[in-house]
């Protein structure tokens, strides 16, 4: 599990992956806590046990491997622009 919590953004996220619980392409929220209304909340999302980034160092990732995590990739992304969200952190350490 992985507990993010801190800048306010937090609790648009948490918004965001409610919203999206459904969606098989875009990591889960597993919990949240909420604290004092002052202190945005703690959410806990699944752990991922590697990502692109780590994969492709670790070895060359095939052709059909890198078809695959694109299509996923596009699938959540327009699970996103579907419902008018915009997600600017794309890159290879957050694609699991």
């Amino acid at each position: 599990m992985v507990i993010k919590g801190g800048p306010p953004t937090v609790r648009v996220e948490r918004d965001a992956l409610k919203m999206f619980q459904h969606c098989p392409h875009i990591r889960p929220m597993v919990d949240e806590v909420d604290g004092p209304p002052a202190m945005p909340p703690l959410i806990a999302l699944r752990y991922l046990d590697s990502d692109v980034l780590t994969a492709s160092i670790e070895r060359k990732l095939s052709r059909e491997e890198l078809k695959y995590v694109t299509r996923r990739l596009l699938l959540a992304l327009n699970t996103l622009h579907e419902k008018g969200y915009v997600h600017s952190g794309t890159y290879a350490q957050s694609i699991c």
